[in-house]
């Protein structure tokens, strides 16, 4: 019957030391650097994704297209060719994208695509 007792314990204290391991060791693990297998071979680190400007900083509103001018409403700011928005500037605005640059770095922005009926 001890045996049997003690069998059961063991089991139970094993199970116990081995969790206590996981948890002390991850930690240590957190701070390691490991090569994500998933990045591609020519990735440089010069590419910092705090360089690329991100989503949240821009919205394209509306887009107006005439025969005399381009005009695009980033950010609730009516922009155009030229014109600078959070710091980029529009380098192109086209009917459904607006193409802007910011510290040499080209992004951009969509208008999600609706199938409008025009009015003649």
């Amino acid at each position: 019957m001890v045996s049997r007792v003690f069998k059961r314990y063991s089991f139970a204290f094993s199970i116990l030391v081995a969790m206590l391991v996981l948890v002390c060791a991850s930690p240590a693990r957190a701070n390691v650097d490991l090569p994500d297998p998933t990045r591609p071979g020519s990735y440089s680190a010069q590419t910092e994704r705090s360089e690329i400007p991100s989503a949240g900083q821009f919205k394209l509103h509306s887009v107006l297209i005439s025969s005399t001018r381009r005009v695009a409403i980033i950010n609730e700011t009516s922009v155009e060719v030229g014109d600078q928005v959070n710091g980029a500037t529009v380098r192109r605005i086209d009917k459904n994208r607006v193409e802007l640059d910011k510290q040499g770095t080209r992004f951009s922005l969509s208008l999600i695509e609706h199938d409008f009926k025009q009015r003649k």
